[in-house]
């Protein structure tokens, strides 16, 4: 038998019914935060993209980030669910477009230029960078951020509950951050 939390974080990253045709839900994990990662994710029967480009060398790729689309029919989704909780492996998101729209859009976050032109990888799929960096965006910034995604989970700090980022259209401020308790 699973954990409570399961059931309760898939409902919470599953849109309703009248919205599942329009939305798919992707998990975006860091394959460098433990080595079960990697090997789960090429054990599992869905659609795996790796966000480095090209032919990389076996260590890049045992650290790199992977965005991997749900079905809420497979295992896999409360696998993670149960084994990845409150150890800030990745995070949820609900997307339009199709899956190359969605991938490409992420990837294209993967690096930041510093105020004095150095390009850095920017690690936002780690719920603990994300959870500080949403809230200090200016309203161009989160558009940007966003782009096909209509909404990112990431755990809390404590693992007690889900949060749940969403621009609101037309609204001030344009981020709206909503807590599912879990426990």
């Amino acid at each position: 038998m699973s954990p409570p939390h399961v059931e309760k974080l898939l409902q919470c990253v599953w849109p309703p019914l009248k919205a599942r045709n329009l939305l798919d839900v992707y998990v975006l994990l860091d394959a460098a935060r433990d080595e079960a990662i990697l090997p789960a994710i090429q054990g599992c029967d869905l659609e795996v993209d790796c966000l480095f480009s090209g032919v990389m060398p076996a260590a890049l790729a045992r650290v790199a980030p992977y965005l991997v689309r749900l079905r809420r029919s497979d295992p896999f989704p409360g696998w993670l669910a149960e084994h990845a909780w409150r150890k800030s492996w990745g995070i949820f998101l609900q997307a339009t477009g199709d899956r190359e729209l969605v991938r490409k859009h992420l990837q294209s976050l993967l690096l930041v230029r510093t105020e004095q032109g150095k390009e850095l990888y920017f690690r936002y799929y780690d719920p603990r960078i994300l959870r500080v960096y949403l809230p200090t965006c200016t309203p161009q910034e989160l558009q940007h951020l966003f782009g096909p995604v209509r909404s990112f989970f990431a755990e809390s700090e404590d693992g007690a509950t889900l949060l749940q980022y969403a621009l609101r259209a037309q609204q001030v401020p344009p981020l709206d951050v909503s807590v599912h308790p879990l426990v």
